[in-house]
């Protein structure tokens, strides 16, 4: 089984990737909606986060800068507009709240081999503003950030 896969088609703006974890969804649940958690991995190899704040309801958001193995800080603002828990959840993925380039993107969670498929799925507003963030390698940066993610629950013992 393939552990990972990123999918960029030819016809639509859309970016979807998909990591499949040796972990029980609800633990892989809560290591991608709690902060505490998402400090130690969220980012590519190499980048680090500073949490600012965090509501995570429907209308509430995440806020924090990323930090690039250089030292380049990017601010990051995740808007939450649905959350089905255990299950998914959606949010706007931009660097502010009023960001225009900004896609939407799903976040979902299903039982797989007796682990978890989470899959994310990031829509744009065209196939210029999904060029833009693809020029930057989302694709290959968004995998790295996935499988931080099972290195950080392999790591902290988290299955246990």
């Amino acid at each position: 089984m393939q552990k990972q896969s990123a999918l960029v088609p030819d016809n639509e703006p859309v970016i979807a990737l998909t990591h499949v974890y040796d972990a029980p969804r609800a633990l892989v649940w809560e290591v991608f909606t709690k902060p505490e958690h998402l400090v130690h991995w969220w980012g590519p190899a190499g980048f680090a986060i500073e949490h600012e704040e965090s509501d995570f309801r429907v209308g509430g958001h995440w806020k924090f800068v990323m930090i690039g193995p250089d030292g380049t800080r990017w601010q990051n603002y995740h808007q939450y507009t649905d959350i089905d828990p255990m299950d998914s959840f959606t949010h706007r993925h931009g660097s502010r709240p009023d960001d225009p380039d900004a896609p939407d993107e799903i976040i979902c969670f299903a039982d797989r081999d007796g682990g978890t498929e989470v899959t994310m799925r990031m829509t744009f507003s065209d196939m210029a503003a999904r060029q833009r963030v693809l020029d930057f390698h989302a694709d290959t940066l968004g995998l790295q950030t996935l499988a931080k993610a099972e290195a950080y629950i392999k790591h902290k013992g988290l299955l246990e």
